[in-house]
C-alpha cells in the first residue's frame, strides 16, 4: 500500500496540473471546493478505514440547512469495496427544519435510495449520533423526528443486509461537501462517467 505522504504529494499534482479557469458564479466555485473535498476525503477513506468485504457497497449521508435560502438538503455517496465511486445523488428542498431533521430525512432517503437500486450488503454511515442511536433504539417518539425515525426503521426491516453506523465527521467530509453543493444542485446524480473532474482525477491515482 502506498504511504499516505506519497499520495498526498501525488494528490496534489493531478490537481495542480488543470487548469484553474476564474470562477464567475458561487455554483462553480462550490463544485470546485466540494471536488476537492470529496476526492481528498476518498483518498483518505481508503487508506484509514476498514477494509470491506468483497460486494460490500458504503454509503455515506449527511444533511445540511440553509438558513439563508429557507432551505434543507442532503448529500449521498456510494463506493464499492474497491474505493471507486459508484454513484452520488443530492437533493434540497424549500422550508425550515432543525438539523436532526435534516440529518434524518438524508438517512430515510438514503434508505429509499438502497432499496430502489436494489442493493444488498450496503453499511451507512453518517456523522449524525442522535440519529444513529434513535433509528437503532426501539423508542416511539410522538415528533416529527420520531415519525421519521420509524420511517427509517420500516425500511431498514425490509431491505436485507444493510446497516446504520456512526462515523466522526472528520470521515464524512466527502459527503458534506455535496450535501452542501445541494442548495444549487437539486436533484442531482452522479457517476464515474460525469462526475466532477477533481473526483475522478483523485479516485484515478487512488485506484493505481
Amino acid at each position: 500500500m502506498m504511504p499516505f505522504g506519497r499520495v498526498k504529494i501525488r494528490v496534489l499534482l493531478v490537481l495542480s496540473s488543470r487548469p484553474d479557469p476564474l470562477c464567475n458564479s458561487g455554483v462553480q466555485l462550490v463544485w470546485r471546493s466540494m471536488g476537492r473535498c470529496w476526492c481528498l476525503v476518498l483518498i483518505r477513506i481508503r487508506l484509514c478505514g476498514k477494509k470491506l468485504l468483497l460486494n460490500t457497497i458504503k454509503v455515506n449521508v449527511d444533511g445540511a440547512i440553509f438558513a439563508e435560502e429557507h432551505k434543507y438538503g442532503f448529500g449521498c455517496v456510494a463506493c464499492g469495496a474497491n474505493g471507486r465511486l459508484i454513484e452520488a445523488i443530492s437533493s434540497s428542498q424549500l422550508g425550515i427544519v432543525g438539523p436532526e431533521i435534516a440529518e434524518v430525512i438524508g438517512v430515510k432517503e438514503t434508505l429509499s435510495w438502497i432499496k430502489r437500486k436494489g442493493w444488498m450488503e450496503v453499511e451507512i454511515e453518517t456523522d449524525a449520533l442522535v440519529v444513529v442511536q434513535a433509528v437503532m433504539g426501539s423508542i416511539q417518539m410522538p415528533s416529527q423526528f420520531g415519525f421519521l425515525v420509524q420511517d427509517c426503521r420500516n425500511l431498514l426491516s425490509c431491505i436485507n443486509h444493510v446497516s446504520l453506523h456512526f462515523v466522526k465527521r472528520s470521515a464524512n467530509r466527502a459527503t458534506y461537501c455535496v450535501a452542501r453543493a445541494s442548495c444549487y444542485h437539486s436533484d442531482r446524480i452522479f457517476c464515474e462517467q460525469d462526475a466532477p473532474l477533481e473526483l475522478m482525477s483523485i479516485v484515478d491515482v487512488e485506484c493505481l
